[in-house]
């Protein structure tokens, strides 16, 4: 499933997607998606020469945002739903993961690339240009690098490498991407908007387990919000960044408008390898099988 302001899309095993609305006794109604360009191979026909009626898409991905409400096919057909906008030529292509901000939608494939598309002026597309981006391109800054996972909040992006590096780019209004937005003791405030990628100077960890080896606290996971976001460190430590005021950072943090960098949420210690964090635009959940003194 996956949750937007106007409805919900429900994903079926058998690949076919259905809506819901938000109201009492909802029916659930079949989504139809728009058939993807043809193919240079020509209509498909039957033995007896009678043309093929199209079938139905098979989706395989969702992901919904505010503005934005994004399917994947199993041919990589990309839909702005229901309206088909790209198609991945490549047959090797395979989607990892997909996520939406609130006007954005962020990719990742199985290759470790990156592609970002939707309203991209805040510069959570991580690209150069400050603009709208109507069909997916590849976030060059970030060309080379393998991506591991990646997450979209309200208008910034965060993304995180096989070498354990975290990268952040966006939107930084509230120290959403990990960096000061205000200078100790004084009223300069940093750019508020980072259009690239920018490598994150994580703070040690501290934990019993970082005097294994560095690789041992590396980050993760990223999970973003309207304007926060969490990360998980391999040892299972959370760190989080950015505005608090409805407590989305936890309850020692909750009378702060905002972080200056990313700080540990003390006392809670998640599985890293397990989906036990999910943040809403201004919400955390975290699931925790006991807990620990």
């Amino acid at each position: 499933m996956a949750a937007g302001d106007s409805y919900c899309l429900v994903l079926l095993h058998n690949g076919q997607l259905y809506r819901v609305q938000p109201r009492l006794q909802a029916e659930l109604l079949f989504v139809r998606l728009e058939a993807p360009p043809r193919s240079n191979s020509g209509t498909k026909r039957s033995i007896f020469g009678i043309p093929k009626a199209p079938s139905s898409p098979i989706i395989e991905h969702i992901a919904c945002g505010s503005h934005i409400n994004v399917a994947i096919s199993s041919e990589n057909s990309v839909y702005s739903i229901p309206s088909c906008l790209h198609q991945f030529s490549e047959r090797q292509f395979r989607v990892k993961q997909l996520q939406c901000g609130f006007e954005h939608a962020v990719l990742l494939n199985v290759n470790g690339d990156v592609f970002t598309w939707g309203n991209g002026l805040r510069g959570q597309l991580g690209q150069a240009v400050l603009r709208v981006e109507e069909t997916p391109q590849l976030v060059e800054a970030l060309a080379g690098i393998k991506i591991t996972q990646i997450a979209a909040g309200g208008w910034h992006s965060a993304a995180i490498s096989a070498f354990g590096d975290l990268y952040t780019w966006g939107l930084n209004c509230s120290g959403q991407l990990g960096m000061r937005v205000m200078k100790p003791g004084g009223l300069l405030k940093e750019p508020t908007v980072y259009p690239l990628p920018q490598l994150q100077d994580l703070p040690e960890c501290g934990c019993p387990q970082e005097s294994r080896g560095s690789d041992d606290c590396a980050p993760l996971r990223a999970f973003a919000g309207s304007r926060h976001t969490l990360m998980i460190r391999q040892c299972g430590r959370l760190w989080a960044t950015g505005w608090c005021k409805h407590g989305q950072l936890g309850k020692r943090l909750q009378n702060l408008s905002y972080l200056d960098s990313f700080k540990a949420l003390e006392g809670i210690v998640v599985n890293p390898s397990s989906d036990n964090v999910l943040c809403g635009p201004w919400s955390t959940l975290i699931f925790l099988r006991k807990l620990e003194n």
